[in-house]
């Protein structure tokens, strides 16, 4: 059987599973403080969830048939965490929770950070995830063990479409990458980068220019600004020669900006759209 999976699809599930986990967490809140199963705002949240399962189900069939789970930044952590929270009761969780004190809090807390950088990060995931089935097995499993958290340094052996690939995904997640000889070394850098958002659309910036990043967007909008002030003005009255002359300055100035902006981010949907043949042996 030929099964075609795309980052789209890695993407749809991870999207999907964190809906549902939050709305078994809202589910979960209420029925706490007094909600009963039959009260409708309960029943929506669960003809939610059951639409949440119904879309999630061929996804997760897709993968188990191609063999692939998701990859999961610091996973080794993030299940140690949820051991330890699943030995306290539902109730006890939902208290510290509203609370925000106490050890428990802290586990809770810690572990929310590390799901929220996942999922800031859900688009390099689903694509490292797809790239990671086209790597010969033991460096699969070597990348997957440095992602997971459980070791600092892989060694992989790569074809030179695969290293294309991974590079630029690999180092937005925060990784070095070296050669050494036919091989890559990766190795975790302590270094994160920024999340903004440009048009609805993610990007990454390195610390170091995020401030210039920010300026540069400021002077963007003021530029379109000025620019859509010219073009209203000039379908009223036409605009003098100075006018004129200001108004081809700023498309200058805001061409000169767009490619800065280029220049300093990553957009994160650039690398999404690897896909892989994959045959379920019978």
């Amino acid at each position: 059987m030929k099964i075609v999976i795309s980052s789209k699809d890695v993407l749809d599930y991870i999207i999907l599973s964190r809906r549902k986990n939050e709305l078994e967490f809202k589910r979960n809140h209420l029925v706490v403080n007094g909600a009963s199963a039959t009260d409708s705002h309960i029943a929506a949240i669960n003809t939610t969830i059951q639409n949440i399962d119904d879309s999630v189900a061929p996804l997760e069939e897709k993968m188990k048939l191609a063999g692939l789970k998701p990859l999961t930044l610091n996973k080794k952590e993030l299940e140690e965490l949820n051991r330890e929270i699943e030995t306290y009761s539902v109730q006890e969780v939902m208290k510290v929770a509203s609370s925000k004190e106490g050890e428990l809090y802290e586990k809770l807390r810690k572990r929310g950070k590390l799901a929220k950088k996942n999922f800031e990060y859900k688009e390099e995931l689903a694509a490292l995830t797809i790239i990671n089935t086209m790597m010969p097995p033991l460096s699969s499993n070597e990348l997957t063990e440095v992602v997971e958290g459980m070791k600092e340094e892989a060694n992989l052996e790569l074809s030179e479409d695969v290293k294309n690939k991974l590079t630029p995904i690999i180092e937005r997640l925060g990784y070095m990458l070296k050669n050494d000889g036919n091989n890559i070394i990766i190795k975790k850098d302590k270094t994160d980068l920024v999340c903004k958002w440009v048009n609805n659309e993610k990007v990454w910036i390195e610390p170091n220019k995020a401030d210039e990043f920010d300026e540069n967007e400021l002077q963007i909008e003021k530029t379109m600004n000025r620019i859509q002030y010219f073009t209203a003005k000039s379908q009223i009255n036409e605009n003098n020669e100075d006018e004129e002359l200001e108004f081809k300055e700023l498309q200058t100035e805001y061409l000169n900006r767009i490619k800065k902006r280029e220049a300093l981010c990553f957009y994160a949907h650039v690398e999404v759209k690897t896909q892989v043949d994959l045959v379920e042996s019978n």
